[in-house]
């Protein structure tokens, strides 16, 4: 007995790397949000899982959607490196990029000042150091000081360094009662 038989050849299955579809945003602001949609899509049709390899600190992926978000902080204003992972489970691509994070002029905070009291009283012929010490988070910023008495300028001062103090000293004269 004579048969015929067909046999029909199967390729095997190739699974194909995800690919990426979205360019990074590369600019962020300090204390503000910060988000970029990572978009990518496989041939195969495979379900895809987003992750980082290099990221800044406090910055988040959300490892089914792709959606990364992030506050970045003051000590974060500069460059920073990401690198982020899309898997298929049997390959993955990576997308690298450098984020530049903004600074925004915060204002300086008072630290103390003196006297403490600002209710006193003070002889003629007498004198009162008045002073003030502030801090301020931006790095390499020149901070003003202003003393007024009853409303008119009486020193204007700049000063170039966090931990700045300022001083005025105040010398009571005659028909200064009241002031």
């Amino acid at each position: 007995m004579v048969g015929c038989l067909n046999l029909t050849a199967i390729p095997p299955f190739l699974n194909s790397a995800p690919v990426m579809i979205s360019e990074p945003i590369i600019t962020a602001t300090e204390d503000q949000l910060y988000l970029y949609q990572v978009e990518a899509s496989d041939p195969n049709g495979d379900t895809l899982i987003y992750s980082f390899i290099i990221k800044p600190e406090g910055m988040s992926i959300d490892n089914e959607s792709g959606l990364i978000s992030w506050t970045p902080a003051n000590n974060q204003v500069g460059i920073h490196q990401v690198v982020v992972e899309i898997s298929d489970g049997k390959h993955s691509v990576s997308q690298r990029f450098k984020i530049e994070v903004f600074n925004v002029n915060n204002p300086p905070q008072i630290s103390s000042y003196f006297p403490a009291n600002l209710n006193f009283e003070i002889n003629e012929g007498s004198s009162i150091k008045f002073e003030v010490q502030t801090n301020d988070i931006d790095l390499n910023t020149t901070l003003s000081f202003q003393w007024f008495l009853n409303g008119k300028l009486v020193l204007d001062s700049t000063v170039s360094r966090d931990g700045s103090k300022s001083s005025w000293i105040y010398s009571a004269s005659y028909g200064d009662y009241g002031q």
